[in-house]
């Protein structure tokens, strides 16, 4: 496929369109994340650090339950890690504690978010507070 920037691969379109689409998705089945090239089982879920981090949101999976998984990179240390949010019954969104940001939203993915990591019960956590800190915006154009 030709552009006023030159030959294009149709493996490289592929992979803008299927980058395009998980930017722009309210969130992903475990499946449709694994074929766009995704590997949610890297990212973390146990040992997360309580207290407060800068994160990217790289995608979001809707879990079999009621819950949506949020898979992040620390950009700090690069380190990628999931944490899930649930309904807010008050707000009709899937938010973090305080309802400050509507994860479920679209066009989310890729935004940078300062979130307050906290634990929730025996070996769970749940972000507390939530924070933008720089839009993806950038990434749709």
């Amino acid at each position: 496929m030709a552009s006023k920037y030159g030959q294009i691969a149709s493996e490289n379109l592929i992979d803008i369109i299927t980058r395009k689409k998980i930017l722009e998705a309210r969130g992903l089945s475990f499946g449709a994340a694994t074929d766009a090239g995704l590997n949610p089982s890297v990212y973390e879920y146990r040992n997360l650090s309580v207290g407060e981090v800068e994160a990217r949101l790289d995608f979001k999976i809707w879990n079999k339950g009621s819950a949506l998984s949020l898979h992040f990179t620390d950009l700090r240390s690069n380190r990628t890690f999931k944490v899930g949010v649930f309904k807010n019954k008050d707000a009709d969104i899937y938010s973090d504690r305080a309802g400050n940001i509507d994860f479920s939203a679209a066009g989310i993915n890729g935004s940078v978010y300062k979130i307050e990591i906290v634990t929730s019960g025996a070996s769970n956590f749940a972000i507390k507070t939530a924070k933008l800190s720089f839009s993806n915006e950038y990434l749709l154009k």
